[in-house]
C-alpha cells in the first residue's frame, strides 16, 4: 500500500514532552514577572505603562500555557489510543502459520516487504 497514514508515536512523545516543558516554562516566567515590581522604573508614566503591561502578558502568557497544557493532555490521549489501535490491529491480522522474516522475533514485516495489514487492505490472500 503506497499511501496511507503513519503517526510517529515517538514523535508523538516528543512533542508532548516539549509543550509539557514550555507550558512549566511559561508559567515560572509568569512568577518570576509576578515578583518584579514595575514601580522601580522612574516616572508615573512608564510605572503605569509597565504595570499594564505587566497584567496583559501575564494575562496572555496564562493562556498559552493553559492550551499548551490541555493540547498536552489530549495529545498523551491520541498517543495512548494510537498505540492501542496499533496493537489491536495488528493481533486482529497476526498470522500464526507465517514463515519467514516476517515471522521471526517482533511480529513485524521486513522492511521490504509488505506487513500483513497493508497486505489485507490491499485484499492479497494471506501468507
Amino acid at each position: 500500500m503506497s499511501d496511507g497514514f503513519l503517526v510517529d508515536v515517538p514523535g508523538l512523545g516528543q512533542l508532548i514532552a516539549s509543550l509539557s516543558e514550555a507550558a512549566d516554562r511559561m508559567r515560572a516566567a509568569n512568577g518570576r514577572l509576578r515578583a518584579a515590581s514595575a514601580a522601580d522604573l522612574g516616572s508615573g508614566d512608564l510605572d503605569r505603562a509597565a504595570a499594564d503591561f505587566q497584567d496583559r502578558w501575564e494575562y496572555s502568557i496564562g493562556k498559552i500555557s493553559n492550551a499548551s497544557e490541555k493540547m498536552t493532555d489530549l495529545l498523551r490521549e491520541a498517543r495512548q489510543l494510537y498505540a492501542q489501535t496499533d496493537q489491536t490491529i495488528a493481533t486482529l491480522f497476526s498470522d500464526p502459520g507465517a514463515t519467514g522474516p516476517a515471522a521471526e522475533g517482533s511480529g513485524r514485516a521486513a522492511p521490504d516487504e509488505p506487513s500483513p495489514i497493508s497486505r489485507a487492505l490491499d485484499g492479497e490472500p494471506a501468507r
